[in-house]
């Protein structure tokens, strides 16, 4: 959206360095957690009990690997923290801004600038402090905070992705059928999400690699009387849980073992597809828009550049008029508002030359 809607190209190149590093860094941190699995193979420090939570493993790793080296686990937390103050911070001030001109202002029709920043910062004091508390109560939550927000940012990221791409690419949708996507995306992902939390995985199946700590140095020998009482002790436990995922997989629906084990990653694409399906479908139905009426300002050809034939670019263009003045009526709006900018200030320079002419004469 910011790459299509900005007209200067420094922006543009901006966007694009901007989403090159974010991908690379993703897949630094996906490195990073591979090789870190492979670092930790044969004693993890979380099941040895080096570390009482999976989120201390990076830091647990840092010190570790540089414990000879003075001063580099304070500049990895230091690090840590300050890209953690200014991601938080940015996201307080933007959603304060946002609260106040999508709420505020249109309750309150004459606020002026100066109570406008005032209540602006209130926001964000106020945003600020719930993060703060929202912060101390996540610890309770262990892993189920990180399921839960991504779960969430995926149930509703999807479909807006989709409502996006049928008003920018696809001129057929209508208001009627944007709207039935949207829900329609929403409502699936809502569904996944919550069958999946209240059957929770298929039994006897893990989702995760092996951890061991076969190869701990600090793991104790024990005696082979207290072997004995552990190997009968695992094989009871194993017995246990045969027996209690036999029961749970005869009363367990189909769904629960194949649909709703569809991992939350996987609901943003669902989303997205299921919005834009649902709207041509209900576009079609309710009577779609035609192309040749669009506002082409408003339309982003799926295929376009010099690389394509005129064919190639005429058919991705699905019978929306080419962006000119006599097709587009924002074009119109913007062009004849700038020429009556033009006009205003041709008017105010030819009614500043008689005083300036009279001035140089004196």
């Amino acid at each position: 959206m910011r790459f299509v809607s900005s007209i200067l190209l420094f922006i543009n190149s901006a966007c694009v360095i901007s989403g090159t590093i974010t991908c690379l860094l993703v897949t630094l941190s996906t490195i990073c957690g591979c090789l870190m699995y492979v670092y930790f193979k044969g004693c993890d420090p979380y099941k040895s009990g080096a570390i009482e939570d999976k989120d201390q493993t990076v830091p647990y790793l840092v010190v570790k690997i540089f414990k000879d080296v003075p001063g580099i686990a304070g500049l990895f937390v230091s690090a840590a923290y300050s890209a953690m103050l200014s991601t938080v911070s940015s996201g307080i001030n933007s959603l304060s801004t946002l609260i106040l001109e999508d709420f505020v202002r249109p309750c309150m029709k004459k606020l002026n600038e100066k109570t406008a920043i005032r209540l602006s910062q209130l926001i964000g004091i106020l945003i600020g402090i719930t993060v703060m508390g929202t912060s101390f109560a996540v610890k309770y939550f262990g892993d189920l905070a990180f399921v839960l927000v991504n779960t969430i940012e995926s149930a509703f990221g999807g479909p807006l992705l989709g409502l996006f791409f049928c008003g920018a690419f696809l001129p057929w949708t209508n208001k009627i059928g944007s709207l039935a996507g949207l829900l329609s995306g929403v409502t699936i992902n809502l569904w996944l999400a919550i069958g999946n939390q209240f059957y929770g995985g298929t039994p006897g199946k893990n989702p995760t690699l092996p951890l061991s700590i076969e190869n701990c140095m600090n793991v104790t020998t024990a005696s082979p009387y207290n072997n004995i009482n552990e190997n009968m002790t695992m094989m009871t436990v194993a017995s246990i849980e045969v027996v209690t995922s036999t029961i749970q997989s005869s009363s367990r629906p189909l769904i629960a073992d194949t649909f709703y084990q569809v991992s939350y990653f996987y609901y943003s694409l669902i989303g997205l597809f299921t919005c834009i399906s649902v709207s041509l479908v209900v576009s079609f139905a309710t009577g779609r828009r035609d192309p040749s009426k669009s506002d082409p300002a408003f339309f982003i050809p799926l295929i376009s550049g010099g690389i394509f034939s005129q064919d190639i670019q005429r058919f991705f263009r699905f019978g929306v008029p080419e962006y000119s003045e006599s097709s587009s009526q924002y074009y119109r709006e913007k062009y004849s508002k700038k020429k009556d900018e033009q006009i205003s200030q041709y008017r105010e320079d030819q009614m500043e030359k008689p005083f300036i002419s009279s001035t140089s004469q004196l």
